[in-house]
């Protein structure tokens, strides 16, 4: 084991990097270190780990880890940093023979990540880099991607990057520098290109979420649009269907509010991704202003092309959250046309009711008249008959039948009227009417005739 820094500066500095891995776990995986250390510990000599500051994106949270073989010819940094909730580990391969391992490097990688996946440790992402002068890239041909990948210019030289598969883990990049194995500088293979690339993962895995997300919204959006346009194109019918449609139109006001409810929480989510994302991309594109040189060209390549893919899902995105805006007015459309629905059924009950009751009024005042009638008639057989045995020793029968008829039927009438107002007086609560005043009157001026009519008619 090396014990001064300067023996292992003096190793690395005869060396040239022309590999680097970049691998990505959670925070919180509690063996995520331990299992990446114990791996090259099993194959490689530790030279030396120690903690550095303002490594990798400027975090005092660094760890650096030196291995070397057997025979001193090839190193690798294991160079460890801690940003949020990731864990970065960028892994650099340094050799007295750089560029005649590459195969190797790549199998020792698969080794890694199966290691690691029977350790339980999930590695979140993965890229590879190598590094060579120029021309690299068409010596390698033969182990890179069928695609032609993206390339991209650097004040160091320039970079390609290449993808198997649309939003894979793994990312494959190609830096070549005519300055080489001065540049790329260490800084850039250590955060510099972590820098760039972390982006790219999550931004790929992110919109693969929204977008997963965003069609799972357009499908319950697109059900939820067929029956609000059933509810917007019903019809009113007929108040024949009573109660029970207005019952069902309720029901329907119901379930509407449960899908504007679903809508507006959807648009909650719509919204929220397309804020998060477009504040990503714009952080994402100052940092790659930093690290590249744009240009007119700079657009198609890299990493301008996924730029403009990133702009683009974020504009589909938009769309989607302006098309679920829509749904939730239909749907608040829907509510309201239902809700008018509602109170036609209940304006059409209330003239019905209106007419029903006008009807009854018609019967019941035809009922009034009738009883008044026989109220009249029941009065005045039993005042006639009374009043000739109280007129005693008057003889009412003596009296002519029009002198009769006049005041039995006047107090009749009188008595009949003066319960009618009592009856209304007793229902509206009020105080002595004029009108029952009257009637009372009426009443007892009906009774002094029936007294005095006898007693002039005898003195006559």
């Amino acid at each position: 084991m090396l014990k001064t820094d300067k023996k292992r500066s003096n190793l690395i500095t005869e060396q040239a990097t022309d590999f680097a891995a970049y691998l990505y776990f959670l925070r919180s995986d509690d063996q995520a270190v331990k299992a990446l250390k114990k791996f090259f510990l099993d194959r490689y000599d530790l030279l030396e780990e120690k903690t550095e500051s303002q490594l990798i994106f400027e975090t005092s949270q660094s760890h650096l880890i030196i291995f070397a073989n057997e025979t001193r010819t090839e190193t690798i940094e294991v160079n460890l940093a801690i940003v949020d909730n990731i864990i970065f580990a960028a892994i650099l391969w340094s050799s007295t023979a750089a560029g005649d391992k590459v195969q190797e490097r790549f199998g020792l990688i698969d080794k890694l990540v199966n290691y690691l996946t029977e350790a339980e440790v999930t590695v979140i992402s993965l890229s590879l880099a190598m590094v060579g002068s120029i021309g690299l890239r068409a010596k390698l041909k033969d182990m890179l991607p069928q695609e032609p990948g993206n390339s991209g210019e650097a004040d160091w030289g320039k970079i390609y990057h290449f993808q198997q598969t649309s939003f894979s883990k793994r990312h494959l990049y190609i830096l070549e520098s005519s300055a080489y194995p001065a540049a790329p500088s260490r800084d850039f293979l250590t955060k510099g290109l972590p820098e760039v690339d972390w982006p790219l993962h999550r931004l790929m895995r992110e919109i693969a979420y929204y977008e997963d997300q965003s069609r799972t919204i357009k499908e319950t959006t697109k059900r939820i649009d067929k029956e609000i346009s059933e509810a917007l194109n019903r019809k009113a019918v007929f108040i024949e269907h009573g109660r029970a449609e207005i019952e069902v139109l309720e029901s329907e006001i119901a379930g509407l509010s449960q899908k504007y409810s679903l809508l507006a929480s959807n648009l909650h989510l719509a919204r929220e991704s397309v804020t998060k994302l477009g504040q990503e991309i714009e952080a994402m594109e100052q940092i790659f202003e930093k690290q590249f040189i744009s240009g007119p060209d700079s657009l198609d390549g890299f990493p301008g092309v996924y730029q403009q893919s990133f702009k683009k899902s974020l504009m589909q995105l938009q769309y989607n959250e302006s098309n679920l805006q829509l749904s939730l007015e239909s749907a608040k459309a829907a509510i309201e046309v239902v809700h008018t629905q509602v109170d036609l059924f209940r304006g059409s009950e209330g003239m019905a009711l209106q007419k029903q009751t006008k009807e009854f009024l018609k019967q019941n005042t035809s009922l009034q008249v009738a009883v008044s009638v026989i109220e009249v008639v029941f009065i005045f057989y039993y005042t006639i008959n009374a009043w000739k045995e109280v007129a005693f020793p008057y003889r009412v029968e003596e009296l002519s039948a029009w002198i009769k008829f006049g005041v039995v039927g006047f107090f009749s009438l009188a008595m009949t009227y003066m319960t009618h107002q009592v009856a209304l007086n007793l229902e509206r609560d009020k105080r002595v009417s004029v009108r029952l005043v009257l009637s009372i009157t009426a009443v007892a001026v009906a009774l002094a005739l029936m007294v005095v009519v006898p007693l002039l008619i005898e003195q006559g």
